[in-house]
């Protein structure tokens, strides 16, 4: 048995994996066979380590110690990844994390729950493991589930991906406010992106280099795009980014903090493609350039589905998750 997912209700699914506009996750409307993707908390990031000879199977060491303080070079390959410590026990579809990688929001399915919600997850030092927190309050409106968390550059608002399977196959992006420490209130659907695809939009990730929403559409063939965020938290008309757009996937949209470095997921099938979903990378010399040099991170790569999940300010570490089977797990890759 596998487990797909995308943004819908996620269930077991014994057939092939499929990519439903996107990403695979562990989930299945009863209808048919579409796929469902899962979401993330608060402020986060995380760290990297040293993996057994499969790079980062289920073998692969938690991550303890992200060399805080310490540069790399960040054209050199990464090394091998590691399970991000205190959360390598988990399953983890999306996480997104503070600009000092303390805090962080997962979409994580904890038992006896069969869905991916979002929690918070939090540790004292860039030493220490993460302890996961409460889920996150006020972005649960009768949705299956909700993945893909990210926050407004002025943490004031929480977009994120959801669904209402089985009623309806479409996946949606919904923003909330912040309340208080940790909840939300006021959650609505992004309208002004509900026609960019036949099957809705999901993957949404809010750039650092401007007050972007970077997200894409939800169906097998699926295409990244950005929108620009006012000032009262309404999003403008998308635009395709037309550079990295193929007749395959491409989806899960990471940006570096100065926006001239894009991680994404692709099934494109040349290059050094592996299969599924591998992760690519492009860059580009100033924020109004297109993105070019694309190519995929070989090193990341495998033939499960890996998609790219939060970059340091630094470019040093990359959070991903990969798909091992039936588990989404959360590694981190260091230069």
């Amino acid at each position: 048995m596998i487990t797909v997912a995308l943004p819908f209700k996620a269930e077991r699914y014994d057939g092939p994996v499929r990519m439903h506009g996107r990403l695979p996750l562990p989930l299945a409307v009863a209808l048919a066979a579409t796929v469902i993707a899962g979401a993330a908390c608060s402020t986060f990031d995380g760290a990297p380590a040293t993996a057994t000879e499969d790079a980062g199977g289920p073998d692969a060491l938690a991550e303890t110690s992200p060399d805080a303080g310490v540069t790399c070079s960040a054209t050199a390959a990464f090394a091998a990844p590691l399970f991000v410590g205190g959360l390598d026990n988990q399953e983890i579809y999306s996480a997104t994390f503070s600009a000092d990688e303390l805090r962080a929001i997962i979409a994580a399915r904890i038992p006896p729950a069969s869905d991916y919600h979002l929690y918070a997850a939090s540790r004292a030092s860039n030493v220490s493991p993460f302890a996961l927190g409460d889920a996150l309050t006020g972005v649960q409106l009768g949705g299956i589930q909700e993945l893909f968390a990210t926050e407004s550059t002025d943490g004031a608002r929480l977009f994120y991906e959801t669904s209402f399977a089985p009623a309806t196959t479409t996946q949606y992006i919904y923003q909330a406010t912040r309340v208080g420490d940790g909840g939300y209130a006021d959650a609505s659907e992004v309208t002004a992106l509900s026609g960019t695809g036949p099957e809705g939009v999901g993957v949404p990730f809010v750039a650092r280099h401007a007050s972007e929403l970077w997200f894409s559409t939800a169906t097998l063939d699926a295409d990244i795009y950005r929108a620009a965020i006012q000032n009262d938290g309404s999003v403008g008309a998308p635009v395709r980014v037309e550079e990295l757009a193929t007749a395959s996937n491409e989806t899960a949209p990471v940006l570096s903090s100065d926006g001239l470095v894009i991680y994404y997921a692709s099934a494109r099938g040349d290059g050094n493609a592996k299969g599924d979903l591998d992760i690519w990378v492009a860059t580009r010399a100033s924020v109004d350039a297109p993105f070019g040099d694309l190519h995929d991170v070989a090193e990341l790569s495998t033939t499960d589905a890996d998609f790219p999940a939060w970059l340091s300010s630094d470019r040093c570490r990359l959070y991903f998750v990969r798909h091992l089977g039936a588990d989404a797990r959360l590694y981190v890759a260091k230069r």
